[in-house]
């Protein structure tokens, strides 16, 4: 679960305008809010399932709040009213085998090309870090007081 600094951050809006966003969508929201310690206010994965519907409702077709959330509880009572039956399992039971064949292929083909791509560039690097000169060795650091005093009177 996250809290109002998680989820005002994750959508980028001010603490305000979330909450102004719960106001609107009012009993649709309220079941997934619960709240931890220190009353602080957590949303479960219900509410920011609901909370992305809103903002993609917003940014795709630019309505203002409350039109925006009567679109989302158009849309879950119109799926509430759909039978099980009429549902699909998943989205994966739908889909052509050989289209998911041809996808694979095609990521398959990426992953090589990349890789070739990567074994490209380590041999550039290797080449061009082979044509840099050593450096030479650092000079040994100048001698303190003491070990300038300790040499002259020991000799070593």
């Amino acid at each position: 679960m996250l809290t109002l600094e998680n989820v005002t951050a994750r959508y980028g809006i001010s603490d305000r305008a979330l909450r102004r966003r719960l106001d609107a969508l009012g009993p649709l929201i309220t079941p997934h809010l619960h709240r931890g310690q220190n009353n602080a206010l957590l949303f479960d994965d219900g509410a920011l399932a609901i909370l992305d519907r809103l903002m993609q409702v917003q940014r795709e077709t630019g309505l203002g709040l409350t039109e925006a959330v009567e679109k989302i509880k158009s849309e879950l009572a119109s799926s509430n009213t759909n039978t099980a039956e009429e549902r699909p399992q998943s989205v994966h039971s739908r889909a052509d085998p050989s289209v998911l064949t041809k996808l694979i292929a095609a990521y398959e083909d990426r992953i090589e090309s990349l890789e070739r791509d990567k074994a490209y560039l380590q041999a550039k690097l290797d080449e061009a870090l082979a044509k840099l000169p050593a450096l030479p060795p650092s000079p040994p650091p100048p001698l303190t007081r003491w070990q300038a005093l300790k040499l002259a009177i020991l000799g070593r």
